[in-house]
């Protein structure tokens, strides 16, 4: 590709730039999906489709430049030319069935993911169709952080979708109506000498001005692996979640919160907690129809005892949930340079809970399309990520973690135990206090080792 455009990084993807430095043979800012598609695919309309958004989505295509650096001494970047991307093929048919295709695909994704992209001289865009079948495709995406976060990916998704539809109809693919970066970052600089900048910055350092201690979990660690990942549909459907939020008018998304901060005290004792709370960080016309790295994580402190009745802490998440969304763009990382001053270390929280609401679905011409996401960036002790929609169907749940930390077997524990804990939560009285709440106790903690529950006191009443 021959570079025709510089810029300067956006805020995030400096961030990104200097927590990959730290750690350069991490693979954990490598991210990426499927699309599964069932239905009669024509692959030169889907070489189309991609050339096409290529030409439109210059995320994709920042390359950042480690020899140039600007005022802040993050990389300088160019935005390539397009065309430059190429659609892998590997067909698989040849495989025992369908499923083993599939398995073989999945393995080799899996492997992609966790080789080290090199900023500045590997390629931090891959895609891949995988054939399983002469009617059933996968189109692998993968990409480094540095460029796009899951918002952005969503929008490329479904812009390839809308476009490869319109080809296989033989029309013109309507026009795009992605942003441009130099815009974005002129946004950027106007935000950072705005009033709502100082305002966002005195929320943050007074909500988190004596930062509680950070987590600990336990878990047996597997140090030669840099990234562990598991996932899977856990026994709720997404039909349950939306009509719990609905008598309790919020978000199915703060049911997962609190769910998750009840399983995280009920296992660790802690009550006051912080948890990573990825968000998209658009709140402008130009940042919501732009594909880029605009998501910040930021810590969502929540108070969490064992007399605090669950409808309770379902209005303090939805509160604190919308105040952290009133302030979502100033950096997280800001938040903590400034903790670090005044206290001295301090560490990012521990637990990540990452919301993502999206419909998988996808008209891609006459395929069936469904997303799969196999990962969304970094990952600290214990990463959860909820994958649910408007539509029905299972919630799905994956969970990442630092191989330093914590090991699979602890993974998969998290994984089955947390997924029958949330339906308790959901089954729960409004009036029950948590510590009537029990978290599952099963065989899969056998060789983990995770932190046994804290006890708790004998309940004659959901109330008590």
């Amino acid at each position: 590709m021959t570079a025709t455009d510089s810029l300067r990084l956006l805020t995030a993807q400096s961030e990104v730039w200097a927590a990959h430095e730290v750690d350069p043979e991490n693979p954990q800012f490598n991210c990426a999906g499927y699309l599964e598609l069932s239905g009669p695919l024509q692959r030169d309309l889907l070489d189309r489709a991609v050339e096409q958004v290529d030409s439109e989505c210059e995320a994709l295509r920042v390359r950042p430049d480690l020899a140039r650096t600007d005022v802040s001494g993050a990389p300088a970047a160019d935005v390539a030319e397009a065309g430059g991307f190429g659609v892998e093929f590997l067909d698989l048919t040849g495989a025992a069935s369908v499923a083993d295709g599939k398995d073989a695909a999945r393995a080799a994704m899996a492997e992609d993911l966790d080789r080290p992209l090199r900023l500045g001289s590997d390629s931090l865009v891959r895609m891949t169709l995988f054939r399983l079948a002469p009617e059933h495709h996968l189109f692998y995406l993968r990409f480094h952080h540095v460029l796009l976060d899951g918002y952005g990916q969503a929008l490329y998704w479904r812009r390839l979708a809308r476009v490869y539809s319109a080809l296989v109809t033989g029309n013109e693919p309507p026009p795009g109506s992605f942003g441009r970066l130099r815009d974005l970052s002129g946004e950027e600089r106007g935000y950072v000498a705005s009033a709502d900048f100082a305002r966002d910055r005195g929320y943050w350092l007074d909500r988190m001005a004596d930062p509680p201690a950070r987590m600990n979990l336990g878990g047996t660690p597997e140090p030669r692996r840099r990234v562990l990942r598991t996932a899977g549909d856990v026994a709720i459907a997404m039909r349950e979640l939306h009509l719990a939020a609905a008598v309790l008018d919020v978000h199915w998304s703060v049911l997962g919160i609190a769910a998750l901060a009840t399983y995280l005290h009920r296992l660790t004792g802690q009550e006051d907690m912080v948890l990573g709370f990825p968000v998209r960080a658009r709140t402008t016309r130009l940042a919501l129809t732009t594909p880029a790295m605009l998501a910040n994580e930021l810590p969502l402190r929540l108070s969490v005892s064992a007399a605090v009745t669950t409808a309770e802490l379902v209005v303090q998440a939805n509160e604190s949930i919308v105040q952290a969304l009133r302030h979502q763009r100033y950096r997280a990382e800001e938040v903590h340079r400034a903790l670090r001053a005044r206290h001295g270390h301090v560490e990012y929280p521990a637990v990540v809970a990452n919301l993502v609401s999206f419909d998988s679905a996808l008209t891609f011409g006459a395929c069936a399309a469904s997303v799969c996401q196999l990962s969304t960036g970094p990952v600290r002790d214990l990463s959860m990520d909820f994958y649910g929609g408007t539509q029905d169907g299972p919630l799905r749940l994956g969970v990442s973690s630092s191989g330093a930390v914590t090991g699979r077997s602890d993974l998969d524990a998290h994984r089955a135990r947390f997924g029958e804990f949330l339906a308790v939560f959901l089954a729960a009285p409004g009036n029950s206090r948590l510590r009537s709440l029990e978290l599952p106790v099963g065989n899969e903690r056998a060789g983990t080792g995770l932190r046994s529950p804290v006890p708790s006191a004998t309940t004659t009443s959901p109330a008590q």
